[in-house]
């Protein structure tokens, strides 16, 4: 299974870099993903803690998350020109 992610990052010469770093480390702390899995069911990227009824309708949680492979970016890019044009023939 592939694990897609958000991704939160910094912008180049940021005037507030001090407070876009501040705003990712709140963004992958637990209080801020604790809530995303109890209610939309995503499998966590970090290691928190989930209720057991929770944890049944996860895909991946915890140690498991070693079963995600990552995605090839470069492969994705160098293929993405061809992969639409392919996926634009089949949906005409």
């Amino acid at each position: 299974m592939f694990g897609l992610l958000n991704y939160v990052g910094l912008v180049k010469n940021s005037k507030n870099r001090e407070a876009a770093l501040a705003y990712i480390d709140q963004t992958l702390s637990d209080e801020a993903i604790g809530p995303l899995v109890e209610f939309f069911r995503y499998s966590p990227v970090t290691k928190i803690s989930v209720s057991d009824a929770v944890a049944r309708d996860l895909v991946f949680k915890g140690d498991t998350l070693d079963g995600f492979k990552k995605v090839d970016w470069e492969k994705v890019a160098k293929s993405r020109s061809l992969w639409s044009e392919e996926f634009n023939k089949a949906m005409r």
